[in-house]
């Protein structure tokens, strides 16, 4: 099962690697959340796979409070 950051290849670029930085702001995010307010919140890169609620993949979830988080960019 693939994990790590996620990565597009294109033909436009000679398939050569573009990773999409928002991953890794998101993140940061929650990881500072965790860490700074104290919290559990669960997500791809403390939890091992992605996180999903239902059938919805979400960006962080926090079990004990019952709270889904999502990171949004502005482009």
């Amino acid at each position: 099962m693939p994990e790590g950051m996620f990565v597009r290849r294109r033909a436009e670029t000679e398939f050569k690697p573009t990773f999409r930085d928002f991953y890794m702001q998101a993140f940061n995010w929650l990881n500072y959340l965790n860490q700074y307010e104290n919290r559990h919140i669960l997500h791809q890169r403390n939890h091992g796979q992605e996180v999903r609620v239902g059938k919805y993949p979400v960006d962080g979830f926090d079990p004990e409070t019952k709270t889904i988080y999502e990171f949004q960019v502005l482009f």
